[in-house]
């Protein structure tokens, strides 16, 4: 695997061994045909920022919905428009009329530091947008890929999790991503249009997020200081590298199934493990400061067989590697 693209490089030239990866990203898989319009909404955040590269461009024409103007490659047509805004949504209209495809991961991840309610208006403005969207989107449009998450299921009820575990979200982005899943398929079910859905996992890897635990876990590291676990480090994480979580969504644009599927790794880790890995990888001795914990113990664990049978995904990078390489990447941007 070549962390880099998210491709599997095991033949002697460095080309993507197909038959080994399962990779989807490749005009080969995606033969030659007309060239497909792909719309993208958080085109340029943690995830979307690597979805792109892999969407062959030989196969599609990519369109960013972006809020400021800027340089986003060579194979990307940037739409400058707030998708809160309904006005400058109207005024895009024309311009994403050819749009054949919606592979929507815009999304808001409010602060720890945020109020209940400004979480809920954070969250509000994120449905809200969708709205604005769809009722701009061409009604011919041929297939919609949602980026949701884990956490529409809420509180395990039993392990491990799949697709038809109970939803009841106890967080307001929880709560935003599950209504979003309805305003999409009342939607797609009125066009006769195929809606994946992604219930994706915690994602980690560059670029993630400084709010998030894993890179708030290597810069303390990093700095020679103590990182600090609630409880005894005993909670279950499945966590899913962002170059596994942006083939996933072009798994689902290759197979174009209607369905909901949990994407993860499939591996489940303690998040003690995951302390420990990156203390290894930093080469520092230290230990973990164990306070007391402040909110009930979760453990997660994911059935993935749907996604591997029906979308042929199966993550490849392991968790170990995947925090080398965000611990060298943060190491690298803070020289």
């Amino acid at each position: 695997m070549d962390p880099r693209d998210g491709h599997r490089t095991d033949s002697d030239d460095g080309r993507c061994d197909r038959e080994q990866c399962g990779c989807t990203a490749s005009a080969t898989i995606f033969p030659a045909r007309r060239m497909k319009n792909v719309l993208i909404t958080g085109g340029t955040g943690f995830l979307g920022s690597h979805v792109i590269p892999l969407l062959p461009k030989e196969s599609f024409t990519i369109s960013a919905i972006v809020r400021t103007p800027g340089s986003y490659g060579s194979n990307v047509r940037a739409i400058v428009a707030d998708l809160t805004n309904g006005q400058e949504m109207k005024n895009i209209k024309r311009t994403i009329d050819d749009t054949d495809i919606l592979i929507h991961l815009a999304a808001a991840m409010p602060k720890a530091s945020c109020t209940h309610e400004e979480q809920e208006s954070l969250q509000e403005a994120q449905t809200q947008g969708l709205r604005h969207l769809l009722d701009v989107l061409h009604h011919k449009i041929k297939h919609i890929i949602y980026a949701s998450s884990i956490d529409v299921f809420g509180v395990p009820r039993s392990l491990p999790i799949d697709e038809t575990h109970p939803t009841e979200p106890i967080t307001e982005y929880g709560k935003a991503k599950l209504q979003s899943e309805t305003i999409l398929r009342e939607f797609c079910d009125e066009r006769g249009c195929p809606l994946t859905i992604l219930r994706i996992t915690q994602i980690y890897g560059e670029g993630e997020p400084a709010i998030k635990a894993i890179p708030l876990f290597i810069r303390k590291i990093a700095a020679g200081e103590a990182p600090i676990l609630f409880g005894d480090g005993s909670d279950e994480r499945d966590y899913i590298n962002v170059i596994d979580a942006a083939r996933a969504i072009v798994c689902a644009l290759e197979h174009k199934t209607n369905g909901t599927f949990v994407i993860a790794s499939g591996t489940t880790v303690t998040l003690k493990t995951v302390v420990e890995d990156i203390v290894r990888i930093s080469g520092k001795k230290l230990q973990p400061i164990y306070k007391e914990r402040q909110k009930p113990k979760l453990n997660f664990r994911f059935d993935i067989s749907k996604a591997k049978r029906e979308l042929g995904f199966e993550a490849f990078i392991p968790l170990s590697q995947g925090l080398k390489i965000q611990y060298d990447a943060f190491l690298s941007a803070t020289r």
